[in-house]
């Protein structure tokens, strides 16, 4: 049983050395997206003004498909805007153009009236802050859940975040 049980772990550490092996593959990648020698400062405070002009993009492994084509928006600053459209319409692809993980064929992509290729990329990327799609629910209570951030949240701070968020009334019902 004891050489069963030996061979096994054996196994699975064979397995993580290759993970491993691979994850310091991962790190090892440059990126060909750096900052520029001299970056432009964005300005300080920001802004919040966000610029697309004529933005032209395919992604790498499918270049003879356009992502967008001729893409110009602006956002100004307080204002709100929902980018809505079908699976494949670009919303995504906006966003990875935005925070700079690629960089447009053609046209120009700003924020704060700085384009986003002479911004530096740190100082760029702290500006945002992404929600993902996908929400993180914990196996435990409902209050738990939305008082995880927080810590020692009290039940009133827990209710006031679940009427901000405008789900007291569904939770209750529950």
């Amino acid at each position: 049983a004891s050489m069963g049980e030996l061979s096994e772990v054996w196994g699975e550490v064979n397995q993580a050395a290759g993970a491993a092996e691979r994850l310091g593959e991962l790190l090892a990648v440059q990126s060909e997206i750096r900052s520029p020698s001299h970056p432009k400062p964005l300005p300080e405070p920001p802004r919040g003004e966000i610029g697309f002009h004529d933005v032209v993009f395919s992604y790498p492994s499918r270049p003879d498909v356009s992502a967008l084509n001729g893409v110009s928006f602006r956002v100004k600053p307080g204002e709100r805007v929902a980018i809505v459209g079908p699976s494949g319409a670009g919303k995504t692809t906006i966003f990875a153009l935005l925070l700079r993980f690629y960089d447009p064929k053609l046209g120009t992509v700003t924020v704060d009236g700085v384009a986003v290729n002479e911004a530096n990329l740190a100082e760029l990327r702290a500006r945002f802050a992404i929600v993902p799609q996908e929400t993180a629910l914990f196996a435990d209570t409902i209050a738990a859940n939305i008082g995880y951030g927080v810590g020692e949240a009290s039940r009133s701070e827990i209710e006031m975040a679940a009427r901000a968020a405008f789900a007291h009334d569904f939770i209750a019902a529950l």
